[in-house]
């Protein structure tokens, strides 16, 4: 296996897990902290595995393409639960609410039908599409500036032109 389809799938899975347990997926609300690290790990994994430098551009596309197996066990897990959490989580918040219009609005959400509450998860899904791409990519751009300390290797030469003469090294003054 790749180091780019290693560390994707395990960043991936780390995001898109951590996304979905209730009440640790709070951790979301800071920028998408579970997204972004999970774009992070995968980076990492692709730079450590690799035998050649990694560009920014590369880990950046690797922490995008973590956001698949993310969206994935969101779309597997993490709806159905939703669906079924939901109405306990918003309980528990409305409790540590005193204002008596904001409790009305968070019961009257509560009693909603169970198609209203598949219908926007679903929307809720097509949203996070967008998050986990966006996010994991700048996870992935983090984690490769932070762990690639190779220098990448030079330009090749364009099909049938001359070859491309290294710069000359700067002068000391």
């Amino acid at each position: 296996m790749s180091p780019r389809v290693k560390g994707l799938l395990v960043g991936g899975a780390l995001g898109g897990i951590l996304t979905v347990i209730p009440f640790v997926n709070l951790g979301n609300c800071l920028c998408c902290l579970w997204v972004i690290l999970g774009g992070f790990v995968a980076s990492a994994i692709h730079v450590k595995g690799s035998e050649t430098a990694v560009g920014k551009g590369d880990g950046a596309i690797t922490g995008l393409l973590s956001g698949v197996p993310m969206l994935a066990i969101y779309v597997v897990i993490g709806i159905p639960m939703a669906v079924l959490t939901g109405p306990l989580m918003f309980g528990i918040i409305s409790r540590f609410i005193d204002d008596p219009a904001l409790q009305a609005q968070m019961t009257q959400a509560m009693g909603q039908s169970i198609v209203q509450n598949i219908v926007s998860a679903v929307i809720g899904g097509f949203i996070w599409a967008f998050l986990f791409a966006g996010f994991g990519a700048l996870g992935g751009l983090i984690g490769t500036a932070i762990f690639e300390q190779r220098e990448p290797p030079p330009p090749e030469a364009p099909a049938g032109g001359p070859p491309i003469a290294p710069a000359p090294p700067p002068y000391a003054v």
